[in-house]
């Protein structure tokens, strides 16, 4: 049975993140096959930031059910659309609230999650906050500002949290962890960004495969939101080592527990 909210669909599927490993394109990539219809925009921020707005609103940004007739009509039901929708947004993942707010609104959806190099997810981290004017240093004091922070974050301004704690975003395995307390290892869909970047035909079919959808061939000559270098600098060779053995210690349990190997 599909989830809906009156007659809009609700999401079947959400793509958690990770920041700056394709979300945006991937949605746009799944948006082709015949059997998705996307939302009105790629990320609501329902579960981070407008929660409290309640799911009637979250319903709003997501395609109608059936036709005019299928609407009004007292025996069509929406829960026989013959479609999928979902949305992509990436600080999901990333917010230790976001889960038990997903499953009290969505308890049988999908997840797929995109996974980067965290040392270069974190560095294009920095160039996309640096464009937007919300990073006025350089990389290395952009990193040093939350070297030492934990995940997860609580408290304080969503915000300033979902661009500023940049280095435990890569904390990639506790927050998955933290994900399988409230859905089971089945419903999680993992793909390497740069298996989608080199292979995307069979990383597409496959996630087409997890959403119960035929084979589809996708057009990915376009790349949406991608990211790009300033005139910042860059970070010392030290830092980069420091950063690298740090990952590989907390991300250390994240193939065992997924069977993908994501040892960068």
């Amino acid at each position: 049975m599909k989830p809906c909210h009156g007659h809009r669909a609700l999401p079947d599927f959400l793509i958690i993140g990770a920041q700056k490993s394709a979300t945006t394109s991937l949605l746009s990539y799944l948006g082709q096959h015949p059997g998705i219809r996307l939302p009105r925009k790629k990320a609501t921020h329902y579960f981070d930031l407008n929660y409290s707005r309640g799911t009637a609103w979250y319903a709003r940004h997501f395609p109608r059910t059936g036709g005019l007739f299928a609407r009004l009509s007292p025996f069509a039901s929406p829960f026989d659309r013959p479609w999928l929708t979902g949305e992509s947004c990436p600080s999901y993942m990333f917010l230790a609230e976001v889960p038990h707010r997903v499953k009290a609104t969505l308890p049988d959806v999908k997840i797929i999650v995109s996974l980067r190099d965290p040392v270069d997810r974190l560095i294009s981290q920095f160039y996309h906050e640096h464009r937007k004017g919300r990073a006025a240093g350089g990389l290395e004091s952009y990193i040093a500002d939350s070297l030492q922070s934990d995940w997860p974050v609580s408290g304080g301004d969503i915000e300033k949290i979902r661009q500023r704690h940049a280095v435990p975003r890569g904390f990639y395995a506790d927050q998955l962890e933290h994900w399988l307390d409230f859905f089971p290892k089945e419903r999680f869909h993992l793909l390497r960004f740069d298996r989608l970047v080199n292979d995307p035909r069979t990383t597409l079919n496959q996630i087409f495969q997890f959403l119960d959808l035929p084979e589809h061939d996708v057009d990915t000559s376009q790349i949406l939101n991608k990211g790009s270098k300033t005139d910042s600098g860059t970070a010392n060779q030290e830092l980069l080592s420091n950063l690298h053995e740090l990952y590989r210690r907390k991300n250390a349990g994240l193939s065992k527990t997924f069977g993908t190997d994501f040892s960068w």
